[in-house]
């Protein structure tokens, strides 16, 4: 089923009697006193029972104590009426009953009004309160979710609120109709109440009148109904889905509405077969209970419980002995349900169909975290006990074959799209198909995947890595298996020609599939008819229609395909030749499971109750008590697992849930081995042949060194290597070595390894370790004896621990034990793998010249772009070329020109102009800088950086500040070019045959270059923007007199800026400071600019006009002079004209001073007044940190 994990079966125990292991108890009511009410404690298993004549009674059933028997856990469980306790208080009919599960509390009720509280005192029932109003019968009590209140509901229509220590909350009195019921909401906000009129008023938890309920299932109804029962799932134990109806409200004529919340306009409508008495939620809202009468065709009234899902399908419908059903009650997990039929109690055991597989030792299974609605599969390996949990959003079906599992999922984000997901054992996918419709039906064998809807069917013929590596795939026979997918209708011929038309789906069928199986040659499909077609795998050929006498629904072939078993929906179980359809002479009742032996085709288990039978033909073994889901059947045992305790805590299976149930031939067989001689029991395998039994009787006669009958068992059962065994075996003196060869041949280690070690040969027991792999063990052993241990057996148990924690990605473990094996190259791994490279640096550091490992070591490092280390170890491997090119690859230009020089290698210098080329040719300029001044080219880097600041500065697109730092920049560039050149001169000296000096030397080097413009003049384009943000900067601050004498200074930059900028700069800043001579003749130089345009300049001449009309060009300010001798400088020159003096310009304030009086910086050699420079922390221009 879609909507749950949790649904029931086609299969039902119902027994009138309490079951205990075989034998049988009757519960029943004394005096034929009728059941009236009944509630079961949701965690302590308490079963209260109210009866008509006011008995009033507590039951517990106990399991008994267990031993570690496993076949005997579950429902099928031998248990004990524990407590059985009449509780005296009530003279007349007990009408209502509830539990304070919160408090562990009973409150029951009569007839005439009393009201008990019961708490369990020294392992006893006691009267705790007691209240009887006098005024009228109590119709229902009621406790909220919490505990905490309680709602008391009188026919008069008086209702009392009340607190769980027995205080009055609030009370009031609803005229009008009788009330009849009552009910919390989940979160105690609003109380229903129902009354005689079938209406239902909707209160919120003050007593306050809100709205009256529609009830949607009584529209177009005329008769009279009734208001039998209202229950509200409290959801304390999760939802099986989100906005999922848990409101029910029931009438006696069958009309059922389920609802989300009580104002639902939209609820979910059942209109059962049923006279309702009550309903009833199972533990988790996925199950509703409705239980009545029912009228038979010879009007005759028998009892039924029918179990809905919350969206209204029908489940199962379960007839119950006897006539006048009046209470059902759950057990708090859901797998039990007791019903009170006159003065009985039935107990029925709910088996429900949980979405699980078994395949490859591996038991899968879904269940829901709790609070939350995502769907976890857990992946639970039986035999090494490992555990992989994956999730989805919808889970729909499951099933599996040998080796994988089949799940269909629902997409959550694209609509009516399911996945069919092929996976193995770790729940690893290894196939998947897409399909537009919801598949209702699926079977999976080992070449094809069926799916299937009402009216269609969908074969895959799936692919997996081993089947597409396996060499029979190239038969002719195997290329005709692999045909290609076919979607078809029911009623429709499948033809070579069919493929995947989902127009198909839309077609209806007046007779829908009921259940498929399919083998690898057959595949089976039932129909709601009992008819059973019978089609051929792969061609998919219709070769046999037959019809059964029930509705099939769970379907399924032996190992031959030769025999078909049959459950229809009310778990009777039958058989059919698939020769002729004819049915055999079987038929068994309540069957829930049914397995077919994987070596046998005449063996098959099936679940009947809670019992197990074994079948062979048609005859049944003695059954064996259990309520195991069969996982496999195979070797004359059974693999169970107990779902139902699994269930209880799926995020952590124990083995224990998992139990082994031998055929009887098996256990016969180790009786006759224990009691009498090998020739008896030869004898009887030998009447009974089977191979799992030739080798049982093999080991027993191996431990009892009878090496002929062994020989013979395994000779009948065809085992070539056991007859070997047993011919080295006999070859073997030591009746001990004997002994511990056997236990390791059928897989008792721990026992060979302690006869090995008391006959004092711990080498063989290392040996015996060391074949099957236990490592930590055989390092045990090595460490227990010094003197057996050599260094490379250590080595290699310290190596193979490490590659066991590696396997499980578990580094940091597996690196400890390769240090200790001195394995460097899978250290060199787990330092990479733990991104370790500071170690795997030293690693490479203690490793010889030319060890192999190097270069493996030079990549890691060059594809973690760690240059230098893989440098030295190309270099450490011989391998200069490599270590080169690595330096270019990784952009480390320098260190690449330096290894070119020191080994000769090809010219660097051209590969970096290239590189360098292809960047400018894409425009990519700041990255072609980034590689001059990585590889150590400073010049051309300055140069690029002085054409794109010059480029910006003449498209004026950049603020002035910013090509600035431009200008700034590419000055650095040349003074660590100055600088290289200095560091490099000394070493050239020592090899120059010339005797040049040093200096001369790089003079050269800079005339050959072209360059001196550049070299000389590498801060004019810093000094001519700083000069020019710094006059506007002035002038913005007000100080306009600074302003003028700084721009006057930027017009001796008129090779950097532009006309238009400067004379602008100094016309603005001359009108501020009120000098008009010095504007008038910037304006004059601006308009004979011939960048200006025809209308810029007619704009100037009209400003010129305006502004000297009003302002005859006559100087009110001083001009520039020299600090010394107030020479007046009208341009900036140096030396002083009048005085000589070594004129400056300071870079703070843009004004002329004496170099004596100023700060000089060392990095950029410009000068800053000292009475600036003490308050400024940076030099004004380069921003060098003045200390």
């Amino acid at each position: 089923m879609s909507y749950t994990s949790k649904t029931p079966s086609v299969s039902f125990l119902i027994v009138n009697r309490h079951t205990r292991g075989g034998r049988e108890r009757d519960i029943s009511i004394p005096n034929d006193t009728f059941v009236s009410s009944l509630a079961w404690h949701s965690k302590e298993g308490w079963l209260a029972v109210g009866g008509n004549t006011g008995l009033l009674r507590v039951l517990k059933l106990e399991l008994q104590a267990q031993d570690k028997d496993a076949k005997v856990k579950g429902l099928a469980a031998p248990s004990t009426l524990a407590m059985n306790q009449t509780l005296e208080a009530h003279h007349a009919p007990v009408v209502g009953v509830t539990w304070n599960d919160k408090e562990n509390k009973l409150t029951t009720c009569d007839q005439n009004g009393l009201i008990v509280v019961w708490v369990l005192y020294k392992n006893s029932w006691a009267q705790e309160m007691i209240n009887n109003r006098n005024k009228s019968p109590v119709s229902m009590i009621q406790w909220n979710e919490d505990g905490q209140k309680i709602c008391i509901v009188y026919e008069d229509g008086a209702v009392i609120v009340g607190s769980v220590d027995g205080n009055r909350i609030w009370g009031k009195e609803l005229r009008g109709a009788t009330l009849t019921l009552t009910q919390w909401s989940p979160d105690s906000k609003i109380l229903l109440f129902g009354n005689s009129q079938g209406e239902i008023l909707i209160y919120d938890s003050h007593g306050a009148y809100n709205s009256k309920m529609t009830l949607h299932c009584l529209a177009n109804y005329t008769g009279s109904v009734k208001l039998v029962s209202i229950q509200w799932y409290s959801g304390s134990n999760g939802y099986i889905s989100s906005n999922v109806p848990c409101l029910a409200v029931a009438f006696d004529n069958g009309r059922i509405q389920v609802m989300r919340h009580e104002l639902d306009e939209k609820p979910v409508i059942i209109n059962a077969p049923v006279s309702v008495k009550t309903i009833s939620w199972n533990y988790n809202g996925s199950i509703l209970a409705v239980a009545g009468s029912q009228m038979r065709t010879d009007d005759k009234e028998i009892s039924i419980a029918q179990f809905y899902s919350p969206m209204g399908k029908l489940l199962y419908s379960l007839r119950i002995p006897g006539r006048g059903l009046t209470a059902v009650a759950w057990e708090g997990t859901g797998l039990r349900i007791a019903c009170g039929v006159g003065p009985y109690i039935y107990f029925a055991n709910i088996r429900y169909n949980y979405k699980w597989a078994f395949f490859a030792n591996t038991v899968v299974y879904s269940y829901k975290k709790p609070g939350t609605l995502q769907e976890c599969v857990m992946f639970w390996n039986v035999e090494e006990q490992e555990l992989n949990v994956k999730t989805c959003q919808r889970l729909i079906l499951m099933t599996s074959t040998t080796d994988y599992g089949l799940l269909v999922t629902e997409s959550v984000t694209l609509e009516n799209q399911y996945s069919l997901l092929l996976c193995n054992s770790l729940g690893i996918p290894v196939d998947t198909k897409y399909l537009p419709f919801e598949p209702t039906f699926v079977s999976l064998s080992k070449t094809h995947i069926v799916a299937a809807t009402g009216n269609v069917l969908f074969v895959w013929y799936y692919r997996t890595a081993s089947r597409l590596a396996a060499p029979e795939l190239n038969t002719a026979v195997s290329k005709a298996l692999e045909t290609k997918d076919k979607l078809f209708h029911i009623d429709e011929r499948v033809t070579d020609e069919t493929g995947v038309d989902f127009e198909c789906v839309r077609k209806e069928t007046v007779d829908p599939i009921s259940g498929i199986t399919a083998s690898d040659q057959l595949l089976i499909v039932g129909r709601m008819s009992g008819s059973i077609h019978t089609y051929t795998l792969p061609q998919l050929s219709l070769v046999m229609t037959f019809a059964v006498q029930c509705q099939p629904v769970h379907l399924g072939l032996n190992m031959d395909s030769t025999m078909l078993s049959v459950v229809d929906n009310g778990g009777m179980f039958s058989l059919y030749h698939m020769s002729d359809g004819s049915k055999l002479a079987l038929e068994r009742k309540e069957v829930w499971g049914v397995k077919w032996a994987d070596d046998n085709p005449d063996l098959f288990a099936i679940m009947e109750k809670t019992r197990m039978y074994i079948f062979r033909g048609l005859d049944p073994e003695e059954p064996v008590i259990s309520s195991a889901s069969i996982c496999s059947f195979s070797n004359l045992q059974v693999k169970a697992v107990l779902l139902d305790e699994l269930m209880k805590t799926p995020d952590t299976p124990v083995a224990e849930l998992v139990v082994n149930l031998d055929v009887k031939s098996l256990r016969d067989t180790r009786q006759l081995l224990e009691k009498v001689g090998f020739d008896d029991t030869f004898q009887f395998i030998n009447d009974n042949p089977h191979p799992r039994l030739w080798q049982l009787l093999a080991e027993s006669a191996l431990k009892s060194f009878n090496f002929e009958i062994a020989r013979k068992a395994f000779v009948c059962c065809s085992d070539y290597q056991g007859i070997q065994f047993v011919k080295r075996l006999q070859k073997l003196t030591s009746k001990e070595i004997v002994r511990a060869e056997v236990a390791a041949y059928y897989d008792d280690f721990d026992e060979a390894e302690r006869l090995y070690i008391q006959m004092d040969r711990k080498d063989l027991a290392i040996e015996l370790r060391v074949k099957l792999g236990h490592w930590f063990r055989v390092l045990q052993l090595l460490k227990s004896d010094g003197s057996l241990a050599t260094d490379v057996q250590m080595a290699q148990a310290w190596n193979s621990i490490g590659d066991y924690y590696a396997e499980r990605d578990m580094w940091e473990h597996a690196l400890g034990y390769y240090t200790q094996a001195s394995n460097t190259e899978l250290m060199a791994k787990a330092f990479f793998i733990l991104e370790k490279f500071d170690s795997l640096e030293s690693l490479a550091d203690t490793l010889p010249v030319n060890h192999p490992l190097l270069p493996d070591l030079a990549l890691k490092f060059y594809n973690m772009g760690m240059c230098i280390p893989a440098v030295s170890a190309y270099l450490k491997s011989g391998n200069a070329t490599a270590a080169l090119n690595c330096c270019v690859d990784l952009n480390q230009w320098d260190k690449a020109i330096q290894l070119s020089k020191e080994h000769g290698l090809k010219d660097v210098t051209q590969l970096l102009r290239n590189a360098v080329k292809e960047l400018l040719d894409g425009g990519q300029i700041i990255p072609a800088i980034e590689l001059y001044r990585k590889a150590g080219y400073f010049l051309e880097a300055a140069k690029l950086i002085n054409d794109v600041a010059k480029l910006a500065g003449g498209q004026g697109k950049l603020s002035p500040l910013k090509i600035k730092k431009m200008y700034v920049l590419s000055a650095l560039m040349v003074e660590e070019y100055r600088s290289s050149i200095k560091t490099s001169a000394p070493r050239k000296k020592q090899t120059n045959s010339s005797g040049l000096s040093s200096t001369i030397q790089g003079l050269l080097v800079e005339d050959t270059l072209g360059d001196t413009a550049l070299l000389d003049k590498g801060w004019r384009g810093a000094e001519a923007y700083h000069l020019f943000v710094l006059s506007q900067k002035q002038f913005y601050s007000k100080d306009t007199e600074s302003s003028l004498k700084t721009a006057m200074i930027v017009q001796s930059y008129s090779d950097v800026l532009s006309a238009v900028e400067m004379y602008s700069l100094v016309a603005l800043t001359g009108c501020a400071c009120q000098a008009y001579s010095v504007a008038s003749q910037a304006l004059m130089k601006l308009e004979c600019s011939p960048s200006l345009s025809s209308s810029q300049l007619e704009m100037y001449e009209e400003l010129g006009v305006e502004i000297f009309r009003q302002h005859p060009p006559r100087s009110k300010t001083t001009p520039l002079s020299c600090p010394t001798c107030d020479t007046s400088l009208y341009e900036w020159v140096t030396p002083c004209p009048g005085c000589n003096s070594n004129l400056v310009i300071c870079m703070g304030s843009g004004s002329i001073t004496e170099s004596d009086s100023c700060w000089l910086c060392p990095h950029c050699k410009h000068y800053t007044r000292t009475d600036l420079s003490c308050l400024l922390a940076t030099c004004p221009l380069c921003h060098f940190t003045i200390t």
